[in-house]
């Protein structure tokens, strides 16, 4: 499953299970709920610069699961109120995930080398240096999800 707003579209080719506009986000817990059958979800990652959806990810993960906190949040927004008697009570995880260590890496490359990854899939522009700031704006606007910045393209 895989919830979002304003790139939503551009994943669609991933094809996730279920694909979920977080606009409305009631909408979007019912509908982890009815799918998997009143349990939630086993692991709830959130990459994305926003408090709101940590609040929201207590209501989307199962008895035991796992939070996973990926997107940094700007400095002047940090704080968030998560409910410590449904952490508790719920046995949920919460953890925090930043950069990969280097065998990470190697694993990520080899997938790409297999074709068990296809990289091209997430890369949804490539610009020369010289126009690094309408890369940076295609991101913003949800018109790629990765922009490849490539000093050597005229």
């Amino acid at each position: 499953m895989l919830a979002g707003l304003a790139r939503l579209p551009l994943a669609e080719g991933f094809k996730p299970d279920l694909l979920l506009d977080n606009k409305n986000p009631a909408s979007v817990n019912k509908a982890v709920t009815e799918a998997t059958s009143g349990v939630g979800a086993d692991h709830v990652i959130l990459a994305v610069p926003s408090v709101k959806p940590q609040m929201q990810a207590l209501k989307l993960v199962r008895k035991g699961g796992t939070v996973v906190i990926y997107g940094g949040v700007p400095k002047t927004e940090t704080e968030t109120t998560l409910d410590s008697n449904l952490i508790h009570y719920s046995e949920i995880t919460i953890t925090g995930a930043f950069s990969y260590p280097s065998d990470g890496l190697a694993d990520a490359l080899s997938a790409i080398h297999s074709g068990k990854i296809n990289a091209d899939k997430y890369i949804g522009a490539k610009v020369p240096l010289s126009r690094v700031a309408e890369g940076m704006k295609m991101i913003e606007e949800g018109k790629a999800l990765k922009v490849m910045i490539d000093p050597w393209m005229e």
